[in-house]
C-alpha cells in the first residue's frame, strides 16, 4: 500500500538512499487510497428513447499524490537534488512502495510540485514535499511473470500447463516462440504452433514456422516480429488472434506439429516458448 510505506523506490533507486526523508501522510486517523482512475460511461442519447445506448466503459489514468518528508534540516543542494531525481524521467518509470513489493506502479511526476518549510539557524530547511503522481495505466500492475518451457518437451502427450493470473482482470501475454526442428527433414509450409488457453477459449497459431525462426508478440503495441526476413511489414502467418489469461488459473496447451521426410505427423519438436506477462491490480 503506498500511504503505510515509509519508503519508496523508484527508477531503481530508494528514497531513503537519496536523503534523510520518510514517505509520510499527513492524515490523522484512516488511510484514503485510490484504487483505479476515473471509469466514465462512454453512451449516447437518442431522441423518442430513454434509455441511453451504452457503448462501454473509459477509464482515466490513476493519479495520487504523496508526500516526502524531510527527516533532518538539509541543505538546498540536498534538496535539488532530490528533485532532480524526481523529476528528470520524461517517461514513466517504476514506483515500488516498500510495504508491497509486488505491487507496481509505472509514473510520471505531474502538476505543481510544492515545499512547505522552516528555516533553521543554520540556513538549512525542513519540511515536507507534496506531489502528484500519475500512471500509465488505470491502475496498478502485478510483478512480471517470466516463464519457460524448455526444448524437446511433448507437449501433445504432457499435462496441460498452468499458467497463473494473480492480477484483478483479465490479461494478455507476450510470447517468444523459437523453433528449431533439425531433427526432422520438415516441409516449412506444415509446420505448426498452436498455443490454447482451455481455460477461457482464446488461442494463437503460427503457420509455416521456419527453421531456427524466433517469433516474439509485443502485447504493449499489438505487433508480431520474426527473424525471418518478411515482405509484409504485418506478420502474415497467425490466426489474428491473441492469447488472454482470465483470473487465477489457466490451462494452457501446446501443440507443435510438423511432417517430416515421410510425409508423417510429428508432435515433438525442439521448441522454446516464453511467456511474459503483468496483470492489473487494484489494491
Amino acid at each position: 500500500m503506498i500511504y503505510n510505506s515509509t519508503d519508496f523506490k523508484f527508477n531503481n533507486e530508494w528514497l531513503s538512499s537519496k536523503i534523510n526523508a520518510l514517505n509520510i501522510t499527513l492524515e490523522n486517523n484512516m488511510y484514503t487510497e485510490s484504487i483505479t482512475g476515473s471509469r466514465t460511461l462512454i453512451e449516447e442519447k437518442i431522441s423518442g428513447r430513454s434509455e441511453p445506448y451504452l457503448y462501454g466503459l473509459e477509464s482515466s489514468p490513476l493519479q495520487f499524490n504523496i508526500t516526502i518528508g524531510l527527516e533532518k534540516p538539509s541543505t538546498i543542494g540536498e534538496i535539488r537534488s532530490l528533485l532532480r531525481w524526481l523529476f528528470e524521467p520524461v517517461t514513466y518509470s517504476e514506483l515500488i512502495f516498500k510495504s508491497d513489493l509486488t505491487k507496481l506502479y509505472y509514473v510520471l511526476f505531474i502538476g505543481e510540485p510544492k515545499f512547505i518549510y522552516i528555516e533553521t539557524k543554520d540556513a538549512k530547511l525542513i519540511g515536507y514535499i507534496t506531489l502528484t503522481v500519475r500512471c500509465n495505466s488505470d491502475t496498478a500492475f502485478t510483478a512480471a511473470q517470466q516463464l519457460e518451457f524448455p526444448k524437446e518437451k511433448d507437449f501433445i502427450n504432457d499435462q496441460p500447463i498452468n499458467v497463473f493470473n494473480e492480477g484483478d482482470e483479465t490479461c494478455y501475454t507476450n510470447l517468444k516462440i523459437i523453433f528449431n526442428s533439425d531433427t526432422f527433414a520438415i516441409d516449412d509450409t506444415e509446420q505448426k504452433i498452436l498455443i490454447t488457453n482451455t481455460s477461457n477459449g482464446t488461442n494463437i497459431e503460427f503457420t509455416g514456422v521456419e527453421n531456427d525462426e524466433e517469433i516474439n508478440v509485443d502485447m504493449s503495441t499489438k505487433i508480431i516480429t520474426s527473424t525471418i526476413q518478411l515482405t509484409d511489414p504485418i506478420y502474415p502467418r497467425w490466426n489474428k488472434n491473441y492469447l488472454s489469461l482470465r483470473i487465477g488459473g489457466n490451462n494452457i496447451e501446446i501443440t507443435i506439429t510438423a511432417k517430416n521426410a515421410a510425409q508423417q505427423i510429428v508432435t515433438k519438436s525442439d521448441a522454446v516458448i516464453f511467456f511474459d506477462y503483468q496483470a492489473k491490480r487494484y489494491l
